[in-house]
């Protein structure tokens, strides 16, 4: 789900802003991860920084939940993932609707951590910036709440420019310490920084297709 920049009702924008979205459908990646790829284009804003949601978060959860019966889609491997807004709409999903999906991918965004105790043991992987000043001290917030009802938490800072084998490198250490919860910080960049970066990461996209709905 894309960011707030994007809103439009032009249905190709959220395909043509970033990885965020056309990464999954690559050759390569079916080859892998063979999937179904629901990358809805809003016309408004679905998610906003007073942790508030329109009517458009429950269409897309609709959507899905008809796309599962129309294509007999596994509903113990439903994932979702954004940005920013798309981001923010993840975790209100994952609130809403705590038993819909197996793992998600939160990049730059937040929420009100007073919200968040019915995510304790979902299978997370987040990533911000260091220069983010609301996704950052949002996801610090959120993570300490997270853990304070249960979940285990793994944090470690990366170069967001990092060479594959070193990705590589830094994404086993943190599975090494078998948390449900993995919160990558990207040294130095800001928000926009952050999804350039952060869906290139072959590892992190491999960790979301092996999570399974518990």
């Amino acid at each position: 789900m894309h960011d707030a920049g994007v809103v439009s009702n032009n249905p190709t924008n959220t395909l043509t802003q970033g990885l965020g979205a056309v990464i999954w459908a690559t050759p390569s990646e079916q080859a892998k991860n063979e999937c179904f790829v629901v990358a809805p284009q809003y016309t408004t804003v679905i998610a906003d920084d007073n942790s508030k949601t329109t009517e458009q978060m429950d269409i897309t959860v609709d959507l899905i939940k008809e796309l599962e019966m129309q294509y007999s889609l596994d509903t113990n491997l439903i994932y979702n993932t954004g940005q920013s807004m798309g981001g923010m709409a993840s975790i209100a999903m994952d609130i809403r609707y705590p038993d819909m999906f197996a793992a998600s991918l939160l990049v730059a965004c937040q929420w009100d951590a007073t919200k968040v105790t019915p995510m304790a043991k979902d299978n997370l992987w987040i990533i911000v910036s260091e220069g983010d000043n609301k996704a950052k001290p949002g996801m610090d917030a959120i993570t300490e709440a997270l853990k304070a009802q249960g979940a285990t938490v793994s944090k470690a800072t990366w170069s967001a420019e990092a060479s594959t084998s070193e990705f590589t490198k830094t994404v086993n250490s943190m599975l090494a310490e078998g948390c449900n919860i993995n919160y990558t910080v990207f040294r130095n960049g800001s928000h926009r920084y952050t999804w350039q970066y952060a869906y290139t990461i072959e590892g992190v996209r491999d960790w979301l297709f092996k999570q399974v709905k518990k």
